[in-house]
């Protein structure tokens, strides 16, 4: 099986990337209130322009952007309009994203989505995937990679003919949508691994001990094979903060089962 997914993949990059297309997905009831939070580098390539206007062509949920650029902003007015951070040097990501939420002017958001820089998504996204996230109830959710993308967990990548899975792990990005609910009992995050590396291992248990469920959602993938996994930090270095920063918290070690949901 590992073979068969290796040689998928590999074949799948010889395909053209497209933007990814979605089908009918449930309407989100109620217009929730959703806030996106993402960091972008400004001096380097991103496809941050791209996820900004894609982002806004939401028209069935209330949307607020607020994003925070490194090493230089942006130059394009439809960016620069939701960039309400600009900084120079390092700050631990998580904690930085955290505050992006914190400091919103508005509060009382149903869902906060966390979003890196480096993604291809289609029109309408964030429609579908807050849609069919509520749908099923999710407290916390993902969207499935495609096969095109870089992946380091099998169990985010897409499943055709599958709109979403209930699981029992969720990675920490690059799209991460969380009910307010959820982020209230994940927050405050910790600088015991300010990447985020290791948060997906130990929200599983704080979703069981709430009572909450979380899913990926299969008919809303996202094409993350922009930007080749370490080019902007250390693999080894985060790798060891995950260890420790686990060491002391309870966390899942198997993820790989799941409920399908069509």
């Amino acid at each position: 099986m590992a073979l068969s997914l290796k040689i998928t993949r590999k074949l799948a990059h010889l395909l053209p990337r497209r933007v990814p297309q979605y089908r009918r997905a449930a309407a989100p009831q109620g217009r929730p209130k959703v806030l996106v939070v993402g960091v972008y580098v400004g001096n380097k390539p991103s496809l941050i322009e791209h996820i900004v206007e894609q982002l806004a062509t939401a028209t069935q949920v209330e949307l607020v952007q607020r994003w925070a650029a490194i090493g230089g902003a942006s130059t394009s007015p439809a960016v620069d309009s939701v960039t309400v951070e600009r900084i120079e040097g390092y700050e631990p990501k998580w904690l930085l994203l955290e505050r992006l939420v914190r400091d919103a002017p508005d509060q009382g958001f149903d869902y906060v989505l966390f979003c890196d820089d480096d993604i291809w998504i289609g029109t309408g996204f964030l429609d579908a995937l807050i849609g069919l996230q509520q749908a099923h109830g999710f407290a916390i959710a993902q969207p499935a990679r495609t096969w095109r993308s870089y992946t380091d967990w099998p169990i985010v990548r897409r499943r055709l003919g599958l709109t979403a899975r209930q699981t029992g792990f969720i990675e920490s990005g690059p799209v991460v949508s969380m009910s307010h609910q959820f982020f209230d009992l994940a927050t405050p995050f910790s600088t015991d691994s300010p990447m985020g590396w290791g948060y997906d291992l130990v929200w599983p248990k704080m979703a069981e001990k709430a009572g909450l469920t979380m899913g990926i959602i299969d008919a809303v993938p996202v094409d993350h094979s922009f930007r080749p996994r370490s080019q902007l930090y250390s693999y080894d270095k985060e790798l060891a903060r995950m260890a420790e920063y686990l060491s002391t918290r309870d966390h899942i070690r198997e993820h790989v089962t799941y409920r399908k949901i069509r």
